[in-house]
């Protein structure tokens, strides 16, 4: 499980650095704020995956729908799926899926874009 979250951090940090956002969504810098949040929040998650860390992780992932521009607002939505699934049942399956995959590509080619 430790070797899946690490990999699962490693994908969500790589496009997040410093963000300033440009989207036709009316807050991308605070959408792009939360991501680099999520980013420092993984390290530790990769650290100590202990269930509080996981189920904070999931709560922070879910908080994103909220705030997500309209292009990427589905993918959003299945990677906090994917996080709530975890902490429900343990089952870290849809962490390493191809639709948690493809989601989180989606994710980190807007960051790449928009939040630099």
């Amino acid at each position: 499980m430790r070797n899946c979250l690490l990999g699962v951090v490693i994908a969500m940090a790589l496009a997040l650095s410093a963000c300033n956002g440009r989207s036709s969504d009316s807050n991308p810098k605070a959408f792009c704020s939360a991501l680099k949040k999520i980013a420092v929040q993984s390290a530790g998650l990769q650290d100590n995956p202990t269930p509080s860390a996981v189920k904070e992780q999931a709560a922070s992932v879910q908080q994103l729908v909220g705030i997500a521009p309209v292009e990427i607002e589905s993918a959003v939505k299945t990677e906090a799926d994917a996080w709530n699934q975890f902490v429900k049942t343990g089952n870290h399956s849809e962490l390493v899926g191809k639709k948690y995959a493809a989601a989180t590509d989606e994710v980190n080619t807007w960051a790449e874009e928009y939040c630099k």
